[in-house]
This record gives structure tokens, C-alpha cells and sequence, in this order.
């Protein structure tokens, strides 16, 4: 038995069922295929979200536990064993309740077909469930908190992936966990040398960059190693001048009282990323210091999201 969802303000795109059914048929567990974004009210076409090309060809991509690189977690077909196995919906995540169930799917060895074709219409409206960001990072890190390090590094490396990648996931779990102690261990455990597409993929240098924008970010989220993670931040910025590079440093740096250069830090991400929200809450407000954990997502994606 298969299934799949559509929302009640979506579409299907005819064709798109025997699609899915083909490769459910072919032995896959869960397929994935792209959609079409378009505004709510006005219905103007925005974008196409596709599934990044390093997750094309993985049937295990456990990488879904570093982030969700998914053009959309409800939106999947799936065998209905699958989900069942894996124990269904848990009614105590509001919001990425589909992820939850494809990651617990995924530790159950779940196998996950790709679709290049566009199969689906989604609808955006800015009140969304999905778009109230505070409320998707807590039920994510609720979710995320469910499994044991070890456990999804042994799942990773029985699927192919390289030690590397293996290594920047656990970080980038600890860092949505809030653990972020243990996201400082677990970065002093990456090497500087990391560049291989298949580490941090969407990172503009995976390496000493990543180490660097994780180890300040970390430490800002501490709140007592400020000087420390400008430090870090700065080296991150000589590396590449990212937007969340920026906003970071501009955090770190209203905090140690240097309000001006802080502005121009928050103004720069801005020119980089105009609907960038957290530079734009730092920015309007000089009490807000509005932290970037994640680096941000550099394929098209759905980035409008509301200020909780």
C-alpha cells in the first residue's frame, strides 16, 4: 500500500502519481520529487525547489540528519509499512513532524528514490506553520535530540559516507540540539583539509571555515566567550565574508561595546542577503542580538519566515 500528501490549499501536477508509483514499485521506500513555490494570495510562480545534486542516487541520505536539504518533507510519497514501521507521526512535534518521521524512517533503513521532475504546486503563505522559525527549531531540536551520536555515525558510515561528512553532521546535530559544548568538542575533531563536496556541501569552504564559523557561533551562544568568538568569526570572514558570517561578528562585537562597527557588520549582511531576518531585527533594534547557527541554505529554498 502507498501513499502520499497533499495539502488542501496545494496541487499535484498531473503524471505525478505514476511517477511516484514507478519507483515505489522499483523497490523504494520513499520518493522525493521537486516542486513549484508560489505565492499564497496572488498565486505568481517563486521559485522551483529541486533536491540538491549530492543527495541525488543516495538511498540512505543520511546527510538528512546534518539538515533538511529536501525540497519538501510533506510533500514525499511513500509506502504506507514504511511510515508504520518507523511508528508514525509523533503527536509531540508540532511543526517538522514529517522530518521526524523520515529521519526515524531513514534509522530504519528506509530506502529513498529522487525524482528530477516536478510533481507538486505548493502554495506559500506568510502565517504558516512552517514559516514561525522559533517554533520549527524547538521541535527540531526535540526531534534531533531522539538519537544517539554514535548510533547515527554507525547508520552513516554503513551508508557510504566518508568520515568527513560523518563529522561535520554530528556538529551540525549538536549545534540544532543546542549542545553546543559538545559542538566545540566535536569541531576540534574536523580537519582544516575537509573540502570534499560531500562535507557540509552547502558550506562556501566546509574546512577551516566551517571550524571557525562554528566555533564562534558556539561560543556566542554561550554567552561568555565573546572576545573569543570574534575572534573566530573574523577568521571565518578573512575566509569568505558570508552574510551569517557577518550578522554573527556583529553580534559578538555589539556585545563587546562596539556598536558602530557592529552596525556596518549587520548592514553588510544585509547587502549580501536583503530579506536576511535575523541582520534585519539586529539591524532595527540595538538590544537584539539575533544569532545564525546554521550556515544558510545556498539552493533555492523557502526563506520567508515570520519574526516569534
Amino acid at each position: 500500500m502507498y501513499a502520499a500528501w497533499l495539502d488542501a490549499d496545494d496541487e499535484w501536477i498531473p503524471g505525478r502519481a505514476l511517477r511516484l508509483i514507478t519507483q515505489l514499485d522499483a523497490g523504494a521506500d520513499v520518493v522525493v520529487d521537486a516542486l513549484d513555490l508560489h505565492d499564497g494570495e496572488s498565486g505568481v510562480w517563486l521559485r522551483r525547489l529541486e533536491v540538491p545534486k549530492f543527495l541525488r542516487g543516495c538511498r540512505h541520505p543520511m546527510q538528512l540528519f546534518e539538515r533538511n536539504y529536501l525540497p519538501g518533507d510533506t510533500q514525499v510519497g511513500f509506502r504506507v509499512s514504511t511510515f508504520r514501521a518507523a511508528g508514525g507521526y509523533d503527536k509531540n512535534i508540532f511543526g517538522p513532524e514529517s522530518f521526524d518521521l523520515l529521519l526515524r524512517s531513514l534509522m530504519k533503513d528506509a530506502r529513498f528514490a529522487f525524482c528530477a521532475e516536478v510533481g507538486y504546486r505548493m502554495y506559500a503563505y506568510p502565517e504558516s506553520v512552517s514559516r514561525d522559525l522559533s517554533t520549527q527549531r524547538q521541535a527540531l531540536r526535540n526531534a534531533l535530540l531522539k538519537y544517539d551520536l554514535d548510533t547515527v555515525a554507525r547508520k552513516s558510515r554503513e551508508a557510504g559516507y566518508s568520515p568527513s561528512s560523518i563529522r561535520w553532521t554530528l556538529v551540525s546535530m549538536a549545534m540544532f540540539r543546542e549542545e553546543w559544548e559538545l559542538a566545540l568538542d566535536l569541531v576540534g575533531q574536523c580537519d582544516d583539509s575537509d573540502q570534499s563536496n560531500g562535507v557540509l556541501p552547502l558550506c562556501p569552504r566546509p574546512g577551516a571555515w566551517g571550524k571557525a564559523f562554528f566555533r564562534g557561533t558556539a561560543y556566542l551562544m554561550l554567552r561568555r566567550h565573546d572576545s573569543d568568538a570574534a575572534e573566530q568569526l573574523r577568521i571565518a570572514q578573512s575566509m569568505a565574508g558570508t552574510a551569517e558570517v557577518s550578522n554573527n561578528l556583529g553580534v559578538a562585537l555589539r556585545r563587546l561595546a562596539l556598536e558602530a562597527t557592529a552596525t556596518s557588520c549587520f548592514e553588510e549582511a544585509l547587502r549580501q542577503q536583503p530579506a536576511y531576518r535575523d541582520a534585519k531585527m539586529n539591524l532595527a533594534n540595538p538590544n537584539s542580538e539575533h544569532v545564525t547557527t546554521h550556515p544558510l541554505r545556498r539552493t533555492p529554498s523557502r526563506f520567508e519566515y515570520s519574526i516569534a
